[in-house]
């Protein structure tokens, strides 16, 4: 099965799995460790947000997304906690599409046992 890249930008798609027909792409974003303070950022298909806190609320996490160019308005909404997960759904022009998996990039994050940010493909 060939996978348009809509974005044109001629980043390669990775994925683990092509969404189920009629089914929007879901991943999750996790902050572990118990951070107190600090940022990281996310990159998708060549570019990065502006810097989201330890604990920033999942409209500041659709913000931030839907400013990169390969996302846009209407492109994502995320919904829940950092610290039990965020979930982001893709939606808008990539919505029933398979979708490049977020980066989690420049974890500044403190406090805490080894915080980190994971991001896992769930639908």
């Amino acid at each position: 099965m060939a996978i348009e890249n809509v974005a044109g930008d001629g980043v390669p798609l990775k994925f683990s799995a092509a969404p189920t027909a009629g089914t929007d792409a879901v991943q999750t974003i996790t902050v572990t460790g118990t951070p107190t303070g600090g940022t990281f950022k996310l990159k998708y298909r060549g570019h990065t947000t502006t810097a989201l806190a330890y604990n920033a609320a999942d409209t500041a996490i659709t913000a931030a997304l839907e400013a990169l160019p390969a996302i846009g308005a209407g492109g994502v909404v995320a919904n829940g906690t950092l610290s039990s997960g965020t979930t982001v759904t893709f939606g808008g022009r990539l919505g029933s599409l398979a979708v490049q998996l977020l980066q989690p990039v420049n974890v500044k994050l403190t406090g805490g046992t080894t915080p980190d940010v994971t991001v896992a493909d769930t639908t």
